[in-house]
């Protein structure tokens, strides 16, 4: 059926443009090369893996396992400093108490 039509569709060879925001976007993704994110202190592109930025050093802000998530909490947060002083102040009591 569809393989003895040698005419092609009309759909099938219309050129259609490609949206010029589109077209920025896939070549700052190939210069960039896939798998990468922007540093957020540097701008460089380092792996999505990275937990440190490789040229500057800083968070790149992947969360990965549950103490990446307690920190995280603690530095976005207003109360994580609070909290994490009245959790010191807790072990130390308990400690001069116990």
């Amino acid at each position: 059926m569809w393989q003895d039509d040698e005419e092609f569709k009309d759909w099938e060879i219309r050129d259609q443009e490609i949206p010029e925001g589109l077209q920025r976007k896939w070549q700052k993704r190939e210069k960039a090369g896939e798998g990468t994110v922007r540093c957020p202190a540097c701008g460089q592109h380092v792996s999505e893996n990275a937990l440190l930025c490789l040229f500057c050093g800083g968070a790149t802000g992947i969360r990965a396992g549950f103490f990446s998530h307690l920190r995280y909490w603690f530095a976005k947060s207003g109360f994580g400093l609070i909290f994490f002083s009245l959790f010191l102040l807790g072990i130390a009591l308990v400690f001069l108490c116990g």
